[in-house]
């Protein structure tokens, strides 16, 4: 029997020999992947498009000639067996691969779970390290659930510990900011440069967006879509984070608003007592407390042309209320909205009959339920308000999953004429109405 430094000489040798020999490098790969796999030698393993080299050394190292040859098949056992036919017999294959690769063979299940408990501690001590806050409380339950938010930063430590870390720490500074703070109202750059010292860190599309997005929608009582912009300035604005607030606008025309300290809004005010409809920005909605419509009911547009000619053709203006969403659902246009309904007031919605405009429609009914009403969504509206423009089969598939039984039964009329319909073909309509309502409510006054 070898003694230890004799067994080391001869591992040694066994390496040099193997090393020596580029031609069986893919083959020595390939049975420690096997053993990685199985967490233990067997199996099977396949060398294709055999180079002149390999094929040369495997030649002289299993005795047999692969001139001919352009593959190799062969059980790993049989690799063992002529190993010990050689004078490194006494000299075990995981050793050899061990110091051959410089690295500790292990099985993939045994790394994995090593990798895990490794993880876990890490974790726990970062955890440990934070100020004790609720969010600290709530940070540790979210890596003990399965979700989006936990998946995503196991990702990102797999990719870089320090990193993730790093991340961890700027989303646990900024969330116990936001709730300390009461959501105060601050621009979303102002407020990355406080926390990372970089205005530019919560930017659309990067990393500290995504993260700081997923974490707000697991702290909100009803999730938000967030795939879309809008989505995602809803989001932030609930948690007082303002982005684009100069842009993000909305169209209104004689309603009221007054701000958190109780006053008119001065510019609004102004606009109203003019009889001139206003711009409403972010910036200006974020600062009201309140609104008051006439009549207690507003007329929303989708089409800043009905808008303006509505306000152009009403004979009573001062006594109707207004807005314009101007074909998308701003996130001022929806808070504008969210204070017109929480003033108890109805809104009144129309669109054109397009599959986006069902779209919009119906996420609109979701998000008010009963205090909007379908304003001109008949299918008798869709036929006076068709036009030449041939919706494509992608488009008409939009208008399918929508669930409201109106709009469902306005989409099926869509689908058979496969035609879009505007609200300009039939404006007389929605003047007519407003006329009509606002006469009765004179009358009934």
């Amino acid at each position: 029997m070898r003694s230890r430094s004799e067994h080391e000489l001869l591992l040694q040798e066994a390496v040099g020999y193997f090393k020596s020999r580029q031609g069986l490098h893919r083959l020595l790969l390939q049975i420690k992947k096997k053993f990685q796999s199985l967490n233990a030698f067997g199996g099977t393993i396949k060398l294709a498009k055999l180079s002149e080299l390999e094929k040369e050394h495997l030649g002289l190292f299993l005795n047999r000639s692969f001139k001919t040859q352009e593959s190799l098949t062969i059980a790993v056992s049989k690799i063992e067996k002529q190993l010990q036919e050689t004078r490194f017999a006494e000299v075990e294959l995981k050793a050899i691969l061990e110091a051959y690769f410089g690295e500790e063979l292990l099985g993939n299940k045994i790394v994995e779970q090593s990798y895990h408990l490794e993880r876990e501690h890490n974790i726990t001590n970062w955890l440990l390290a934070q100020p004790e806050t609720s969010i600290k409380k709530w940070l540790s339950e979210q890596f003990k659930v399965d979700s989006t938010w936990r998946r995503w930063i196991f990702q990102k430590y797999r990719e870089n510990q320090q990193a993730c870390f790093d991340q961890l720490t700027i989303l646990a500074k900024s969330l116990n900011h936001l709730v300390e703070n009461h959501f105060k109202p601050k621009k979303i750059a102002q407020f990355a440069a406080e926390m990372t010292g970089n205005p530019h860190y919560f930017d659309v599309g990067t990393e500290g967006e995504k993260l700081l997005t997923i974490s707000l929608n697991r702290l909100v009582d009803s999730p938000i879509q967030t795939h879309y912009a809008e989505g995602r300035n809803e989001l932030y604005f609930k948690f007082g984070l303002l982005r684009d607030t100069l842009s993000n606008y909305t169209f209104c025309y004689q309603v009221d608003a007054f701000l958190k300290e109780g006053q008119r809004h001065p510019g609004i005010a102004g606009y109203n007592s003019i009889g001139e409809p206003q711009i409403v920005s972010l910036e200006s909605i974020s600062q009201l407390e309140k609104v008051s419509c006439q009549q207690s009911r507003v007329f929303v547009s989708e089409n800043p042309t009905i808008f303006h000619n509505l306000i152009k053709d009403l004979t009573n203006q001062s006594q109707i209320s207004l807005m314009c969403t101007n074909g998308q659902l701003t996130i001022a246009s929806l808070l504008m909205l969210d204070l017109v309904v929480q003033s108890g007031a109805t809104i009144y919605y129309g669109g054109d009959f397009d599959p986006e405009g069902l779209r919009i429609a119906e996420r609109l009914k979701n998000r008010y339920g009963k205090q909007l009403v379908f304003w001109r969504y008949a299918p008798e509206d869709y036929k006076a308000a068709l036009s030449h423009e041939v919706l494509s089969a992608n488009r008409l598939k939009n208008l399918n999953g929508l669930k409201n039984s109106d709009l469902e039964l306005l989409a099926n009329f869509i689908r058979v004429k496969e035609r879009a319909g505007y609200q300009e073909v039939i404006y007389s309509r929605y003047l007519h109405d407003i006329e009509t309502w606002a006469f009765q409510s004179e009358r009934s006054d």
